[in-house]
């Protein structure tokens, strides 16, 4: 007879409590430990954690932890963070944890190079004054706090740079901007960037000429440029020579340039060089002096050659079709033609307005530009079949574009002309690419390698000058018309207003591809605040269905409601006070008037169902997520800890 069938009791578990009993405290027991190591590790331990997330959020990227482990100075990086002032934003209270997390993973990779600085601005203190200094923003909150929550960094040789502002909208780019300033800081010399051109960039339309006459000037785009990096302008007759004291280069529309210039691109490449290079088969910028137009249009001029870098796209894996040109009516911006004497509004197909559903979300080149970028009479980008290179669209059209012949639009074609022949190709063009990966130069061949390598064993030659192969990192884009000051700038004659992100994208394409290797390898991460798509999901099918049966009880109260009001103009019996309803009448009022009541009941019942499906689900979910690791840790305990107690009897028996 068993133990239970001999004392009619349930079987005790290891501690001589009943199993259920022992079961539940094991559980309750592990709850409160994972509980209590959870605040522990959060308020004492700064050293590596288990990153348990989806997307390993917590964990740095590789390319982090090489850009902190090779700082050349120290710098200094603080902190501005307004607590009191935050307690409000739970969401800004989890974002500052992420940062502060980062911010001590890096200094824990950088060998001592990374010093970390925790500032809590009071209002109207020596710490306030230390974060409006540094360029910070502070956010009113209503009261007499203003929230700051940014990052100022500062080098050995007094170098500065900030983020003004964590915003919850960039989370997914936090581990990249912070990389950036480190990497801005530990490179604090202004780069300099090559600039190849056949466009009047640094003159203004018109070229030179027109800039001595007076002209308006250089190109926003140029002004711009020439305020953030050093600008060096490349000639024509391009050689090796005039590329070795520059960190990239800008290609716009190059002039025709020979087979030694293409080769100095390559090479500069193929060793680590990084370039922007826009193509356009059909530059409008491209054109002769002021009033050097045609019946129909400007005459473009003799200088740009958008085939001159053919051999160098075809060793990248890039097909660039010079002689076609994109339209998208789904893009199409809005522009005033004039129709038998007044103006009239149509959309024109040649020119796009690109948005941000039109970009990567998850390249900094482009993924936090938050307005249109603007483009003209573009090309399209295409990857060459079995290339070794990663071909990855920045910028793309919708999959109603097509493609015409570039002649069609070389005299000014009405946009109901473009209309009129418009059929939708059913695929996304891409107008904007990053190449990236291996490649192979078109121009150094065997032998030149082979008195290389020949020449290495000379200790008193000269080092190899020429490279067969290499990593490269390039943006293309298939336009150069998105540079002019019409498309994204408009002077009202006080300051200029800019109403799009084409010099945007330029700088940051710039501005990334000038970054480190490290840098380069980042990209966009999951925000920490992920919500529940389960429970976005059910809401989105019931707020559906809710609006299919609110539409029907509208329709019902609606016209219950133009019965009762018929009912009530209708002329009634005469009496001794006038005209009053009937009893029949008064009847089919009182009827009219419950079902209205019914129908708002119903209505009323139907968003309760509504809201509590999605709170119950919630309710499960969160229990999910919350309790599973507790009470599997439970349940291991209670199952671990029984064995234990059996193995010791079966021992001592």
């Amino acid at each position: 007879m068993s133990e239970t069938q001999e004392t009619g009791r349930a079987p005790a578990g290891p501690s001589g409590l009943p199993m259920a009993r022992a079961a539940g405290v094991a559980i309750a027991l592990a709850a409160i430990i994972f509980v209590s190591l959870n605040v522990i590790a959060q308020s004492w331990l700064g050293g590596p954690k288990l990153d348990l997330t989806e997307n390993r959020i917590y964990t740095l990227s590789d390319g982090s932890k090489q850009l902190a482990g090779s700082l050349d100075e120290p710098i200094t990086l603080t902190f501005f963070y307004s607590r009191a002032a935050a307690s409000d934003y739970p969401q800004i209270g989890a974002y500052a944890a992420r940062v502060r997390e980062l911010l001590k993973a890096l200094e824990a990779r950088a060998g001592g190079k990374l010093l970390l600085r925790f500032v809590e601005p009071e209002p109207f203190s020596a710490e306030e004054d230390e974060a409006a200094a540094a360029g910070l923003t502070a956010v009113p909150t209503g009261g007499e706090a203003s929230l700051y929550f940014g990052l100022a960094g500062e080098n050995a040789i007094d170098g500065r740079e900030a983020i003004a502002f964590f915003s919850p909208e960039r989370e997914a780019f936090l581990e990249y901007d912070v990389a950036q300033m480190l990497d801005r800081l530990n490179t604090p010399e202004p780069p300099r960037i090559g600039l190849l051109t056949a466009l009047p960039l640094a003159t203004g339309p018109g070229g030179p000429m027109a800039a001595f006459q007076g002209g308006r000037g250089p190109m926003q785009i140029y002004e711009l440029l020439d305020d953030v990096y050093d600008i060096k302008t490349l000639p024509e007759d391009l050689t090796a020579d005039d590329l070795d004291d520059v960190d990239a280069i800008f290609i716009a529309q190059p002039p025709a340039i020979g087979p030694a210039g293409v080769k100095a691109i390559d090479q500069f490449v193929l060793k680590g060089g990084r370039a922007l290079i826009l193509l356009d088969p059909a530059a409008g910028l491209d054109a002769g002096a002021p009033g050097a137009m045609g019946p129909d249009g400007p005459i473009p001029g003799p200088g740009g050659d958008a085939d001159a870098l053919a051999p160098l796209l075809a060793a990248w894996g890039v097909d660039f079709q010079s002689d076609q040109v994109v339209l998208d009516q789904a893009r199409a911006l809005r522009v005033a033609i004039n129709q038998d004497g007044r103006y009239v509004e149509r959309s024109f197909p040649l020119w796009l307005g690109l948005t941000d559903a039109d970009r990567d979300g998850a390249d900094p080149a482009v993924a936090d530009l938050s307005r249109a970028i603007n483009f003209a009479s573009v090309g399209s980008l295409a990857a060459v079949e079995g290339a070794d290179t990663v071909f990855s669209p920045l910028i793309q059209t919708t999959d109603r574009a097509m493609t015409i012949d570039a002649a069609r639009v070389a005299f000014n074609p009405q946009p109901d002309e473009l209309l009129r022949d418009y059929l939708p190709g059913g695929e996304a063009l891409t107008i904007a690419a990053r190449i990236s990966g291996p490649a192979t130069s078109p121009f150094v061949d065997a032998s030149e390698l082979d008195r290389s390598a020949a020449s290495a064993d000379d200790e008193a030659a000269a080092p190899p000058t020429a490279v067969a192969e290499g990593t490269i990192n390039v943006i293309v884009v298939a336009d150069t018309d998105f540079l002019d000051d019409q498309f994204f700038a408009r002077d009202n004659g006080l300051f200029v207003q800019i109403t799009a992100d084409n010099a945007s994208f330029v700088l940051n394409a710039l501005d990334n591809l000038l970054g480190s290797d490290a840098l380069l390898a980042l990209r966009a991460r999951s925000p920490s605040d992920r919500p529940m798509t389960a429970v976005q999901e059910l809401r989105a099918r019931a707020e559906t269905q809710y609006l299919i049966e609110e539409q029907r009880l509208q329709a019902e109260l609606q016209a219950t409601e133009a019965r009762l009001s018929e009912l009530e103009t209708q002329p009634g019996e005469e009496g001794a006070a006038g005209f009053a309803l009937s009893p029949q009448q008064e009847a089919e009022v009182r009827r009219f008037q419950n079902e209205m009541a019914g129908i708002r009941r119903d209505l009323r019942a139907v968003q309760r169902r509504l809201n509590a499906d999605i709170e119950g689900l919630k309710g499960w979910l969160m229990f999910f997520n919350i309790w599973t690791v507790p009470l599997g840790l439970g349940a291991a305990l209670w199952l671990g800890r029984g064995r234990g107690r059996r193995g010791g009897r079966g021992a001592t028996s």
